[in-house]
């Protein structure tokens, strides 16, 4: 029984932290797993149930928007599949309100985020990444390339870049917008 208790809490207490300290995020979040067993949708099953599923998905979101979904089934109807996300929504959807409901019980200091400083977009700065980039991450993205090869075309254009911050193609930009875009890269 405590193995269980463990499993579907994990997810509150891993949020917990960001979401109650003055740190600025984009929280809440929390996660469930889902399957289907025998015909009925189940949050957050115990290990031994899964025996029996034809669907077992992961799914990941906010109040909003579901972020993630990963996992296996066995064959099922798009509607099926779709359904088994919206029941793992809505368990989420529970699961953050606790998780705001336990910042407003801490008080002010969970809900007072800090203000950082805005950094400034740069138009030089987004120029030159348009003029340097955009069209080699555009190839590799678009082309039918195998994932290994898409991975090491992105990886060859960041090194091409590296490569450029210390040549002359950096001489237009300026030093603060220059170290802020070494650093980023």
């Amino acid at each position: 029984m405590t193995r269980m208790k463990c499993r579907i809490l994990w997810p509150l207490w891993l949020h917990l932290p960001p979401l109650v300290s003055d740190i600025n995020w984009d929280g809440p979040i929390s996660e469930v797993r889902v399957a289907r067993i025998d015909g009925e949708y189940v949050v957050n099953p115990i290990r031994s149930a899964l025996a029996n599923a034809d669907i077992d998905i992961i799914v990941a979101a906010s109040m909003k928007d579901v972020t993630m979904v990963e996992g296996e089934a066995k064959e099922c109807s798009e509607a099926d599949l779709v359904e088994a996300i919206r029941i793992g929504h809505e368990a989420i959807k529970i699961q953050c309100q606790a998780q705001l409901d336990l910042a407003q019980k801490v008080g002010e200091k969970a809900t007072v985020k800090r203000v950082l400083p805005r950094r400034k977009k740069t138009k030089i700065l987004k120029a030159w990444i348009k003029d340097f980039a955009t069209r080699g991450i555009y190839d590799f993205a678009a082309g039918s390339l195998p994932k290994q090869e898409r991975k090491d075309g992105f990886s060859a254009i960041l090194e091409d870049a590296k490569v450029k911050v210390d040549g002359t193609a950096w001489g237009r930009i300026p030093g603060r917008e220059r170290s802020d875009a070494q650093r980023l890269l």
